[in-house]
């Protein structure tokens, strides 16, 4: 697991300049409140993205005392329309691959889906986006593996200000690094601030719910995240 860890951190800070493509680096501390299989775990993550055109490309890794999760995921919006008032529509697909080391297990998420995005003049933004998702799970303490095919959906709004902070709330069923059932469901909120020096702050609230589909809801988990990031 170090030689993983390792590598992968290795990685994402040699990743290529390349010109003319708006990049960024984060490093973010997370800590999960006190209950789920990850009470109490704090993880420690770094993020890449870069935007090119169409296509937008994003590698994560994270980690904590018990689980390492690595997520890479790519965008490509072969559709854009704008219209007079400024607005800007986009559709496109994207593909998603997650793995998640655990002492007990290992799983993996292969995701593909249809984006639709909308951009108005005065910042404003809607993104909603469906995915079929196929789960693998190796299971070392029976020697037992397991799969299954699902769907999957977000939907996501927000504002970009012109003092350069965004926010924006959103509700699917995963995160960058947690990919639940159909039945479990993830709100999060989010604030980041970009400073003219290229430097960038966020910190996001995640609350995961089970038994969306029951009268009766659970709080599986709760992550709240505090981030450090630099644009170039």
């Amino acid at each position: 697991m170090k030689k993983i860890t390792t590598a992968v951190f290795c990685l994402l800070l040699c990743m290529p300049s390349f010109s003319q493509v708006r990049q960024e680096i984060f490093y973010t501390f997370a800590h999960s409140v006190d209950r789920g299989m990850e009470s109490g775990e704090n993880f420690l993550s770094l993020s890449y993205g870069a935007e090119f055109n169409k296509v937008n490309l994003t590698a994560g890794f994270q980690s904590g005392a018990e689980l390492t999760d690595i997520t890479l995921k790519g965008e490509y919006f072969p559709f854009e329309f704008e219209n007079a008032k400024g607005s800007i529509k986009r559709l496109g697909t994207d593909m998603i691959y997650h793995v998640q080391y655990h002492d007990c297990y290992c799983e993996q998420d292969f995701l593909w889906g249809i984006d639709f995005e909308w951009k108005s003049l005065y910042g404003f933004f809607i993104r909603t986006a469906a995915w079929l998702k196929y789960k693998y799970t190796d299971i070392y303490s029976v020697i037992k593996s397991t799969s299954k095919i699902e769907p999957d959906a977000c939907f996501a709004l927000g504002k970009v200000f012109k003092t350069g902070t965004t926010v924006f709330v959103s509700h699917g069923f995963h995160s960058m690094y947690r990919y639940n059932s159909a039945s479990e469901s993830v709100f999060t909120f989010s604030v980041r601030q970009d400073f003219n020096a290229g430097i960038s702050l966020k910190t996001e609230a995640e609350v995961c719910f089970t038994d969306q589909m029951a009268a009766v809801n659970h709080l599986e988990s709760s992550q709240f995240r505090v981030a450090m990031g630099v644009r170039f």
